[in-house]
């Protein structure tokens, strides 16, 4: 699920929030966006080899959007799919080295 999160997020980011970029704090969301979109592929690798730090990827690339955008004074909004991903996957903490 990490994968399609990832790529979704890639994709949205282009599709949808690279035309509306304007300014410099603009590029900066789209730019951490991206980071986040790229962050849950690598988690989904890091994941399919059982690893721990593959969740702790997951729920950092959930939160730094969150904190760019209150950091930049605008209300955050959430990403849900990356939500849902991170609900998913934090049960199995058991299961990863």
């Amino acid at each position: 699920m990490c994968w399609i999160v990832g790529i979704v997020t890639i994709a949205t980011t282009f599709l949808l929030s690279l035309p509306a970029a304007t300014g410099v704090l603009g590029i900066l969301l789209v730019f951490v966006n991206l980071v986040a979109g790229v962050a849950v592929c690598i988690a989904g690798y890091l994941i399919r080899r059982r690893r721990r730090l593959g969740a702790l990827v997951v729920v950092s690339a959930w939160a730094l959007p969150t904190v760019v955008s209150l950091l930049s004074g605008q209300i955050p909004r959430g990403n849900f799919l990356l939500l849902a991903a991170m609900l998913m996957l934090l049960p199995n903490w058991k299961h990863l080295r």
